[in-house]
């Protein structure tokens, strides 16, 4: 059974062969653990994929929730982050009262 096949099914609770899972890692044990974590990483490609990249940016953080600092995504939601490569929260939304839910509109993106 096809992956996508089985991710339908778990969604659905029709019994997948397999229940689907996935594992991720936040850019701050990569900054941590460097080439430890990716002897792990390669060792274990059932759990963390068998396409792992040649190279990598161990510094790199890529989306802006896990930078340092606050943003703001495409719904007006206000992500807080204290340390760069940890997970931010949600500090601020666009929706201060349940009246105002009625007026919120999507976003472009």
């Amino acid at each position: 059974m096809a992956a996508q096949e089985d991710r339908l099914k778990a969604m659905k609770f029709e019994r997948p062969e397999h229940i689907p899972c996935s594992v991720g890692l936040l850019p701050a044990t990569w900054m941590k653990y460097r080439g430890e974590l990716d002897a792990l990483v390669r060792r274990h490609p059932i759990i963390f994929g068998a396409e792992q990249p040649e190279r990598r940016d161990y510094d790199a953080v890529g989306d802006d929730k896990y930078r340092r600092g606050d943003h703001v995504d495409a719904w007006g939601c206000v992500w807080s982050n204290i340390r760069t490569g940890m997970a931010a929260m949600v500090t601020g939304h666009p929706v201060p009262t349940r009246e105002a839910v009625r007026r919120l509109e999507p976003p472009d993106e």
